[in-house]
């Protein structure tokens, strides 16, 4: 793993959404929207909006792309995980790490959602102060070798980018790792190829949704159940 310095419009989440000022990032279109002094109600109303839209647990759904067969999401075909992943059930409500990236069937806790104001907005006010890895720890990013540059998969760091990026930062200093095999010219060898775990057609699809332009619209239709274990903080 090096060090170095990459530019934040490089980076992605992983569903895919670019930063650097590319509009629909669930992360991002917030804490810009707390640095332009926007009402936070109804920051707040739209992230909540955007997380219930989200469903189901596989890669199609979670990058809003067509593939031929359905896949556990981050079980990437490139590393070399892809060999041993294993099929595992939804995480429950309570058991969820992440309502960005993961769903539940049972619906979102409303506790996560505050617990994700709260990072956004923890984020924005720790940057304000300045990026100081040192003593936080760096944003830790995968390194993707498309045809024509590369792209930053955000393994951990997601709304500390989002906020330096609200606050004018162009480029941060972070722990990169280089797959052996992170280069969608060695596809035919990737070990989830290789291990027939993905089909060649879907893993190189998965790895060029993170290298498109601009970010696809989000849906903000509500159809997952908030479970209300505490009062949603509006």
């Amino acid at each position: 793993m090096l060090r170095v310095s990459v530019r934040i419009r490089d980076c992605v989440h992983y569903r895919g959404f670019r930063y650097g000022g590319f509009n629909n990032n669930i992360y991002e279109d917030y804490v810009v929207g707390l640095a332009k002094g926007a009402q936070r109600r109804n920051l707040r109303e739209k992230l909540v909006n955007r997380v219930l839209a989200y469903t189901g647990n596989d890669f199609s759904s979670a990058l809003n792309i067509v593939l031929e067969q359905k896949y556990p999401p981050w079980i990437y075909p490139w590393t070399f995980r892809a060999v041993y992943s294993v099929a595992t059930a939804p995480p429950s409500a309570h058991e969820n790490p992440d309502i960005i990236c993961h769903h539940s069937p049972q619906g979102v806790l409303a506790s996560h959602i505050n617990r994700e104001f709260g990072w956004l907005e923890g984020a924005f006010a720790a940057m304000q102060v300045g990026y100081k890895p040192e003593q936080c720890g760096y944003v830790r990013l995968m390194r993707m070798k498309g045809c024509e540059g590369s792209r930053y998969l955000v393994l951990d760091g997601n709304h500390r980018i989002a906020a330096m990026h609200a606050l004018g930062v162009n480029e941060l200093l972070a722990d990169v790792e280089t797959p052996l095999l992170g280069s969608i010219h060695a596809s035919r060898l990737w070990p989830g190829v290789l291990c027939g775990a993905h089909r060649h057609r879907d893993a190189i699809a998965i790895f060029n949704r993170y290298f498109e332009e601009t970010n696809r619209e989000l849906s903000e239709l509500p159809t997952q159940r908030l479970i209300v274990n505490e009062p949603l903080e509006i």
